[in-house]
């Protein structure tokens, strides 16, 4: 417990002094700390510091937490802590002057583009770690031994950036843009990655020049827009993404930078505007955080999700349940009936329950061996998904089926078990009619009886009796039953469909068995009435259920699958998991643990990828493929910082061969883009954090 309770102090005074750097709630204006705030946050640190055990800080940093260095740690007066809090608290960047100074006032042209490029490539080897550099060559002769074209190389480049190889992605589409400048693609993803690493005032010469040769050109001109946002230049920022959402309304990247834009100038209601018609286009979990913190309340209606629902993906409505009996001939049949399907029911129950316990165990096993990972990615650098890929998205809009609204079943069975269970009181004045119905036919006959008396046949008349009485209750508690069975099959096809995004693969095959189980037990669970004598005649003979034996449950599977290969490996997602391969066998190995670690740094909060068909390479006729939908088709790829959250297609009645689409059944979706050495590809920069560090952000102002 001693040791526990340091782990507690030394988080909260580490917190307390990074907080006094950075705030992390930007929905209020925050004051600075005091300087004695400030001093006693450190002096309590390093008194626990100083209480603490060898034993005990090599178990700290074993846990991932690195204890600071008290004597390295700056001292920070309490002006500086107050222009800190001000950045921390700003939704756009302070305009960086330096920066744009260092912008070449003349624009570049064909001849100066080569040196451009050059001095443009020194200025990021200079910020790279010399692993990375060693590595990049390498990488860069084992992909020019394979395809001997420098807008092959652009297209691995940007394969790298989309594996979260951003470093690696720089060096390597810095030596293609030199080997051929005239390959506006290339240019426009090295000017994409440029801004996304902290180098914008080196992106904006490249961008201006594709801009006067590719006019009107969307990506070009949010390319645009997010590198002079970068820069804090906010009116020049504002300009070019006005621009492209007046070429494409729903664009991405655009209307999300926009956002913050309207914030700052405290139009609440304009960014929560363009916000939503960002997070419409393209879901992330940074936008919906976004949305909250201005104060809107975010539902199922403000996003779009990549696929249809099934309408009965377990097959509920092929279980057929007997008939309810309305007259006492009907009863001695449908009695029988309803007994062979309850032993069909349990039998089919026993094997279901036989499979639950293997399930249970792999799902625990699954859920020990992600704990690890996670335990363990703080040694190992990796970037763990934490949740399935569309869990947000399916809860919301699940919540929105199952809340109790008009037409909810959740409500509907809550009324209708309440209903059924009363049902009995309900009818009590009914029964006891009936009750004293019989009564009497049963004095009446008692009273024939004898010799020399009538002797009349009373059984039609039980009958009749009977039969009023069976139609008279059983026909509203049919109504009622059957309503409870849709309003059940109507839940759990919802959940179950949805599930299967919101779950892990392991916990939905339990969660989908247990499913099975309770739909079988609420349709052999019947109480209606039987009454099965007298029988006035002879008796027919009993058949067999004619539903005969049960149906199987139809195999649910994952109905949405999207897969974007690119030259040095495939990016897959199947309804929960996503998965990245590398391919190339130079970026596979021999990468040092700090390199494991590169990925998409906390400098952009996200950015988009077109992927289409491959066209001339050098042709000056196209330009960069823009977000709109093309003529050619394509499909979109849309990143954030922990790597690729959708692909979805666009034009797909002319998709060409780069470009796979298959849709079987409503909501089986198969998604395959193919970015190869050929297709073109354009990188769409995001929105840039304000606190961005960038890789190249320790650049030199001065060109």
């Amino acid at each position: 417990m001693r040791f526990k309770s340091k782990i507690i102090l030394i988080t909260f005074f580490t917190l307390m002094c990074c907080t006094l750097v950075q705030a992390q709630d930007k929905s209020r204006k925050q004051s600075a700390p005091s300087q004695k705030e400030i001093d006693d946050a450190m002096k309590g640190l390093q008194q626990i510091q100083d209480g603490m055990s060898p034993e005990e800080k090599k178990m700290m940093e074993q846990m991932g937490v690195k204890m600071p260095g008290m004597q390295s740690m700056p001292k920070m007066t309490a002006g500086q802590m107050q222009q800190a809090m001000e950045l921390a608290n700003s939704v756009v960047p302070p305009k960086d002057e330096a920066a744009i100074a260092s912008i070449a006032k003349s624009p570049l042209s064909n001849s100066s583009l080569p040196a451009y490029l050059a001095a443009t490539h020194e200025k990021v080897l200079s910020q790279l770690k010399p692993v990375v550099k060693t590595k990049g060559e390498e990488v860069y002769k084992a992909i020019n031994l394979k395809v001997h074209s420098a807008y092959a190389v652009g297209n691995f480049a940007a394969g790298l950036w989309m594996a979260g190889k951003g470093e690696l992605a720089l060096y390597v589409m810095g030596k293609a843009c030199m080997d051929d400048p005239s390959l506006t693609d290339n240019l426009n993803n090295y000017a994409s990655m440029l801004s996304m690493s902290g180098a914008e005032q080196l992106a904006i010469p490249l961008l201006d020049k594709l801009n006067k040769q590719f006019p009107k050109n969307s990506t070009i001109l949010n390319n645009l827009g997010q590198a002079w946002f970068g820069l804090g230049d906010i009116p020049a920022s504002e300009q070019y993404l006005d621009s492209t959402i007046r070429l494409y309304p729903a664009h991405s990247q655009a209307n999300r930078t926009k956002s913050s834009i309207e914030e700052s100038k405290g139009n609440t209601d304009a960014a929560i505007a363009t916000m939503k018609k960002s997070i419409r286009e393209a879901w992330s979990e940074d936008k919906q955080d976004q949305l909250s913190r201005l104060g809107y309340e975010f539902s199922d209606k403000d996003l779009r999700l990549p696929f249809k629902p099934v309408p009965d993906p377990l097959g509920l409505e092929k279980f057929v349940t007997p008939a309810i009996p309305k007259t006492v001939e009907e009863s001695v049949i449908l009695e029988n009936e309803w007994k062979q399907f309850d032993e069909a029911c349990l039998s089919k129950i026993q094997g279901l329950e036989a499979l639950s316990a293997p399930l249970q165990t792999v799902a625990s096993e699954a859920r020990k061996k992600r704990e690890n990972d996670f335990l363990n990615a703080n040694t190992t650098g990796d970037k763990l998904q934490h949740i399935p890929v569309f869990a947000q998205r399916a809860t919301l809009k699940l919540q929105a089926m199952s809340g109790d609204t008009d037409g909810s079943y959740e409500r509907d069975i809550k009324n209708l078990q309440a209903e059924l269970v009363g049902y009995k009181t309900k009818q009590a004045q009914l029964t006891k009619a009936y009750n004293a119905g019989i009564d009497k036919l049963n004095k009446e006959e008692a009273k024939q009886d004898g010799e020399g008396k009538a002797n009349a046949d009373f059984c039609p008349r039980f009958v009749a009796l009977k039969n009023e009485y069976l139609k008279s209750y059983n026909t509203e508690w049919e109504q009622i039953h059957n309503a409870l069975v849709e309003a059940y099959r109507r839940k759990f096809n919802q959940e179950t469909y949805y599930q299967q995004y919101i779950l892990w693969p392991e916990d939905f095959a339990v969660t989908k068995l247990n499913t099975q189980l309770s739909w079988l037990n609420i349709l052999y669970t019947t109480n209606c009435l039987f009454i099965s004598s007298p029988v006035c005649g002879p008796e027919k003979e009993a058949k067999p259920f004619k539903g005969g034996a049960l149906p199987d449950f139809d195999d649910i599977h994952c109905e949405y699958h999207s897969e974007l290969k690119t030259p040095v490996g495939t990016i897959s997602m199947d309804c929960s998991r996503l998965t990245a391969e590398l391919d190339l066998d130079v970026v596979k190995m021999g990468i040092k643990q700090d390199m494991n670690k590169e990925g998409f740094s906390d400098q952009f909060m996200g950015c988009s990828v077109e992927v289409g068909g491959s066209h001339k390479i050098g042709s000056h006729e196209f330009g960069p493929l823009t977000a709109e939908a093309s003529v050619n088709g394509s499909v979109k790829a849309e990143f954030d910082r922990n790597g690729l959250k959708e692909l979805t297609v666009k034009a797909s009645a002319e998709i060409q061969t780069d470009v796979d689409i298959n849709t079987g059944v409503a909501g089986d979706v198969h998604v395959t883009a193919k970015a190869g050495v050929d297709a073109q590809i354009s990188l769409i920069s995001g929105h840039g954090s304000v606190e961005g560090d960038g890789v190249l952000k320790g650049l030199t102002k001065k060109f």
